[in-house]
């Protein structure tokens, strides 16, 4: 029920601030290069903070230590590579690289430029992207290893539409041009040493950068008996956020209890609606300026404690704090989270959970009311448009069955404050300033239900969920300060998977997704199914 930034991605502990390829339908995340998946969307364990929704915790597959091997694939549209092993005859030191790349665009460029011939004109749509994975490791002794991991992606989308007409009393042309560039930047560092089975100390230091470039070039012109005349408008706007974070932790542990705690800093510095634009006319001067947008730097600092208690065997405790002091143009913020999850075995394989966080975020992602995300920037919250607040509470239940089924029912309820908006009629340009766009200070809630079924082991696996859930937001300036849907609202979701073991080598699969979402579309309240 949550919007992109408010769900914490982290790949080596390390923030990755645009997750997707292609509209969201590819993740960044290379399937050759991971080696395990934590995800959190029921319960939000003290060590994580800095978001309102869930955490996707990614982490990279460390190179084999006993020789080098590899998988490569060549396909149609995308090809893959991974490679790793040990490096030097003592195999202190290992790597693991993989290397994937997207050319979907050389079919669609000549696809989509007959179908732009069939209605008229001459245009092209096409799609390309990369991305690489690289990670060290080198051990020390066996009780220190260091760890670093290097990601990158670079996408690459182009639409072009050109037309030319006319009688023998005018003629006409015109040209539409939009490319875009993005791409994530991740550096990591972890230090590890292990003091002994009980105590565990981490240093851990990354770098992320997200940058999105927005190219448009508008040409038209026309000749006739009337005289002769164009308009030429090109544009170019530029983002990015740069996010330097240090943590230090250390983790207690013993056959009944975990213990984890840490400190950190972060530093982000934002650039939003930088830009050059260059208009030329026939009927008009020509007029050419530059934005320097808004260049804005920001600190945090963290606290947290999370300690796991199993009493006995029926029981499981879970509690903490997260604590953030926030500074941005010498205005200060501050923050204290209590987590606590609970989980409780009654009988058998049947077990019940609850969890409650409070939960806060110092950034924005100013979404756009289309779907096109590529036009959303990360933006700081500010004095103006303070930070945003909630809760999360979730309940259900689950229960292991015979023959490897299993199934569970949940519901979650959650709180949002000081969400923001696009005002009404906003440009949403670049060189208008942000907070000159947005309504801030609304009220956001989401809440539903969850039923899953799933079988997990034996040569015929798969899983089916429904999901009856509502996102709504309320500003006091827009639709008469009552809730409407947000763009993420997705009332109904049914997913469904089947996978079977054919052979030794063979596996086929099956998945199947449907989704139907409400939109708010103007005063009065109106909806449209999607």
């Amino acid at each position: 029920g949550g919007s992109p930034d408010q769900n914490l991605m982290l790949l080596d502990g390390a923030p990755v601030y645009n997750p997707s390829h292609i509209y969201g339908f590819t993740s960044v995340f290379n399937g050759d290069a991971i080696d395990h998946v934590s995800v959190y969307k029921d319960r939000y364990p003290a060590r994580y903070g800095g978001r309102l929704c869930s955490v996707i915790d990614v982490g990279v597959a460390e190179g084999d230590t006993g020789k080098l091997n590899g998988i490569f694939s060549f396909g149609l549209v995308a090809s893959r590579l991974n490679l790793n092993g040990p490096i030097g005859k003592k195999k202190n030191t290992t790597f693991a690289a993989s290397v994937r790349g997207c050319y979907v665009g050389l079919y669609t460029g000549p696809i989509s430029k007959r179908q732009y011939k069939s209605t008229g004109y001459d245009g092209r749509i096409a799609y390309y992207f990369g991305d690489v994975n690289i990670k060290l490791t080198h051990r020390f002794n066996k009780k220190t290893k260091l760890l670093a991991n290097f990601f990158t992606n670079n996408d690459y989308y182009s639409f072009s539409r050109q037309f030319n007409s006319g009688t023998n009393v005018y003629t006409e042309k015109g040209l539409t041009q939009h490319d875009i560039y993005w791409s994530n930047y991740v550096a990591s560092l972890l230090l590890t040493h292990v003091f002994n089975d009980s105590w565990q100390m981490n240093q851990h230091v990354s770098f992320s950068r997200y940058r999105i470039v927005n190219n448009d070039h508008d040409d038209y012109s026309q000749s006739g008996i009337n005289g002769n005349w164009f308009s030429d408008v090109t544009s170019q706007s530029l983002s990015h956020i740069n996010d330097i974070t240090w943590q230090e932790d250390a983790t207690y542990q013993t056959a009944s209890q975990t213990f984890i705690m840490g400190a950190g800093l972060t530093a982000r510095m934002f650039q939003t609606g930088k830009g050059d634009y260059n208009f030329r006319s026939s009927f008009a001067d020509s007029l050419r300026f530059t934005v320097n947008g808004s260049q804005i730097n920001t600190l945090e600092a963290f606290v947290f404690a999370e300690d796991e208690y199993h009493p006995n065997k029926s029981r499981l405790i879970n509690g903490g704090f997260h604590a953030r002091v926030y500074v941005v143009n010498k205005k200060v913020f501050a923050s204290l989270l209590p987590r606590v999850n609970i989980l409780y075995n009654p009988a058998g394989k049947f077990y019940l959970r609850a969890s409650a966080s409070g939960v806060s975020q110092n950034i924005h992602l100013l979404a756009t009311a289309s779907s096109n995300i590529l036009n959303d920037y990360w933006v700081p919250a500010t004095a103006k448009v303070k930070p945003e607040t909630g809760w999360n509470f979730s309940a259900g239940m689950t229960q292991k069955l015979p023959l490897n089924f299993e199934w569970s029912i949940d519901g979650f309820y959650r709180l949002m404050n000081n969400v923001v908006e696009y005002r009404d009629g906003a440009k949403q340009d670049f060189y208008t300033p942000w907070e000159d766009q947005i309504v801030g200070g609304g009220k956001g809630r989401s809440y539903g239900t969850e039923i899953y079924v799933a079988r997990s082991k034996g040569k015929v696996t798969g899983s089916v969920s429904y999901t009856l859930s509502w996102s709504e937001r309320r500003f006091t300036t827009l639709n008469n300060n009552q809730y409407f849907p947000y763009k993420y609202d997705r009332r109904h979701n049914l997913a469904m998977q089947l996978t079977y073991l054919v052979g030794r080598y063979i596996e086929l699969g099956a998945a199947y997704v449907y989704g139907l979402s409400l939109i708010h579309i103007s005063e009065p309240t109106r909806l449209l199914r999607s």
